[in-house]
């Protein structure tokens, strides 16, 4: 199962924290719009305080949450500028309302880069008169550590 597929595709709607100007977690939504064997891909504006948060930090964390199942990732992010911005927008038919043409020279995409972050996929089932909690580590390669909870209620 390809987890970054599953992220920009399954889930696509996104919680992201970063830091803001006091050192405070900050959150909002975002949407995860490509992704390739570089990472997961999505855009923001630049006159917002979430741009200047990733500019300076280069880093964040994400949660997406649907039907049962939770991936959580925090990793370093990367301004590529415009790079993939018509993809994104072909691929997002949606966004294109939003931002109409003249409108996106305001956009930047990063690129959240996989290479560097935990994944956490988390799973929740139920099975009736029963509760086991099971932890399972089913890979740690370079950096990417990835673990499957199941929870039986």
């Amino acid at each position: 199962m390809n987890y970054l597929k599953m992220l920009v595709d399954e889930f696509h709607s996104t919680v992201v924290a970063t830091l803001d100007q006091q050192g405070y977690p900050q959150t909002r939504a975002i949407d995860m719009m490509l992704y390739d064997e570089k990472g997961i891909y999505f855009l923001t504006a630049k006159g917002k305080a979430f741009y200047q948060q990733l500019i300076q930090q280069n880093y964040m964390s994400l949660t997406a949450l649907k039907d049962k199942r939770a991936i959580s990732l925090k990793g370093k992010v990367k301004c590529i500028h415009h790079t993939y911005l018509k993809e994104i927008f072909q691929k997002n038919t949606y966004m294109q309302k939003i931002y109409p043409e003249n409108t996106r020279d305001i956009l930047e995409v990063f690129v959240y880069m996989r290479q560097q972050v935990n994944i956490l996929i988390l799973l929740i089932r139920v099975i009736l008169l029963k509760k086991h909690l099971q932890l399972e580590v089913l890979k740690k390669k370079q950096d990417i550590l990835l673990m499957i909870h199941v929870l039986d209620v």
